[in-house]
This record gives C-alpha cells, structure tokens and sequence, in this order.
C-alpha cells in the first residue's frame, strides 16, 4: 500500500473508458488528482471479484447510502 499523487495523464489513462462522458468524466479527473490517493497491488485467486465484494458496487453503495446503512464511502474534507 502506497499514499502518492497522481498525474493528470496518468488518471486520464486510468479512467479512459469513461472519456466520452463529459462533465463526468473531467470533475472525476479532478477529483481523484485533488489530493492523495491510496494505490495497492491486489494478488490471488479471483482477485477482482473479492475486491468488488469487499469494496462494494456503486450501485450496492448508492442503496446502502439510500436506506442509511454505513458504506465504504471514502471520508471528505466538510470544509470543502
């Protein structure tokens, strides 16, 4: 496990699938080079899909946030 910054090029990159789907695609861009990030190498068995259940769908965090339920929503800066 890392804490890094990371470069425009780079989160464009990452995030590419999603280019064609302004202004999302720029306010995540933003978003994800506003401050530090956590980056992880995951290896094992099915890794992708125990993953996606430890960290939740975005759908299954849109429900869970819906019905009050604590999610593995990123903590925010309130200020902001």
């Amino acid at each position: 496990m890392n804490l890094t910054s990371v470069e425009r090029a780079f989160t464009e990159k990452h995030y590419e699938e999603l280019a064609g789907k302004p202004p999302f695609f720029d306010g995540l861009v933003d978003y994800v080079m506003s401050g530090p990030v956590v980056t992880m190498v995951w290896e094992g068995k099915n890794v992708i899909a125990v993953g996606r259940k430890i960290i939740g769908t975005i759908r299954a965090r849109r429900l869970r946030r819906r019905h009050g339920q604590v999610s593995h929503e990123p903590s925010r800066d309130p200020e902001k």
